[in-house]
């Protein structure tokens, strides 16, 4: 996931963002991730779901702010602005993907 921005600044701030397996609820596991101010990824396996909870920081102008959030090849996935600092995401990876 990657950060463009398009009016101000808005930062991924990584120490509050998360992701956590939940293929299985009764037992979910925080997933490694690698993530800076600008982009978040983490490894997807095949048949697993995922819980991706991100928080954003808007640091010049923070009322008119806005990023999208897009994927590494460019596919937009949402907008961040003040009225979505804190998304969640459920992923699911079809089996033998």
């Amino acid at each position: 996931m990657v950060v463009k921005q398009v009016k101000g600044r808005t930062d991924i701030d990584c120490g509050n963002s998360s992701v956590t397996d939940i293929t299985n609820p009764a037992n979910e596991i925080n997933v490694a991730k690698e993530c800076d101010q600008s982009s978040l990824s983490f490894q997807m396996d095949s048949g697993k779901k995922y819980k991706v909870l991100l928080t954003f920081n808007q640091l010049v102008d923070p009322v008119n702010a806005q990023a999208d959030l897009n994927e590494e090849c460019g596919q937009n996935l949402d907008t961040i602005t003040v009225t979505n600092l804190f998304p969640r995401y459920d992923i699911e990876v079809p089996q033998n993907a």
